[in-house]
């Protein structure tokens, strides 16, 4: 049934969040709202967002099948936002209350309270329960791209292993993955198969090059941030037999979407050590202890 609630999806952050994003709003789509998606994020003048790490929107909405909001729905939802964070604003009318817009984050989404007429979503909505209803939906937008066709139907290398290794930010929040992690994910893997080569992905490649434990990887790939690149070493990630994602939702795409019968994919558990956040891990993948 058709609704009269608009709904804006904020896009936002690395590749990774895009896709849940996306995945996100057609959920939302699904359940007949009008939904649009907001990407003005990526632009790095605006006051809002010249503090954020420099990220680039990946794959245009359009192939999605989403339209991005005009520049007037725009300035009603930054003009709503800062009526609601006002503090004289909610002494009168709360967000709860709000029968015309609401916002909601991850934190403080309630699925009864998409009662208003403009609703605007700004989180990112990593949900396994709609990732995997929405499987096929990604994978027929993803497989647009002629690159990202090829690799998700080329079958990978036996024994390829792909190594995430994501430093930069991980280390200001406490998060990065220590080298005992990675030994264990590679022992078991190890034990568990014969003639494996492994491809290191990382934004620390003199980190990991000076680590005897890497010294295994055929070949060490650094970051990037051109919309394109990131497409081309999407695709390289994707085309491995086995996956050790760590706690990357950028592999944890890879891994989801390349993943064969026969391959194993090993997460880090818990996701986070000092923070709470969801539950990424998916039947059949393997727990490797994170602490």
């Amino acid at each position: 049934m058709i609704k009269n609630n608009v709904i804006i999806v904020e896009i936002k952050g690395g590749f990774g969040n895009q896709l849940f994003q996306f995945v996100y709003a057609n959920e939302l789509k699904n359940l007949g709202y009008k939904v649009y998606v907001n990407t003005r994020f990526y632009n790095y003048k605006s006051k809002e967002t010249q503090n954020n790490t420099p990220r680039n929107l990946i794959i245009d909405e359009k192939y999605f099948g989403f339209k991005n909001i005009n520049y007037f729905l725009y300035r009603f939802i930054l003009l709503n936002k800062k009526l609601n964070e006002s503090r004289y604003f909610n002494n009168f009318f709360t967000n709860e209350k709000n029968k015309i817009y609401k916002k909601f984050k991850d934190s403080n989404f309630k699925e009864e309270l998409l009662n208003a007429k403009f609703i605007h979503l700004d989180g990112y909505w990593q949900n396994n329960k709609n990732l995997l209803a929405n499987r096929d939906y990604l994978l027929d937008s993803l497989k647009k791209i002629p690159e990202i066709n090829s690799a998700i139907t080329t079958k990978a290398k036996k024994g390829s292993v792909l190594v995430l290794v994501r430093r930069g930010d991980y280390l200001e929040m406490g998060e990065d993955l220590n080298l005992e992690f990675y030994k264990n994910c590679i022992d078991f893997l190890q034990k568990n198969n014969n003639d494996l080569s492994f491809n290191i992905f990382t934004d620390d490649v003199n980190w990991v090059k000076s680590k005897n434990i890497f010294n295994i990887a055929d070949k060490i790939y650094g970051p990037e941030i051109d919309s394109e690149k990131v497409i081309l070493l999407f695709c390289k990630m994707i085309n491995h037999q086995n996956y050790i994602i760590g706690n990357s939702t950028f592999s944890f795409f890879a891994a989801f979407l390349g993943k064969e019968k026969n391959s194993q994919v090993l997460i880090a558990d818990p996701w986070f050590r000092n923070k709470k956040y969801p539950d990424l891990y998916i039947k059949d993948w393997i727990r490797i202890e994170n602490h």
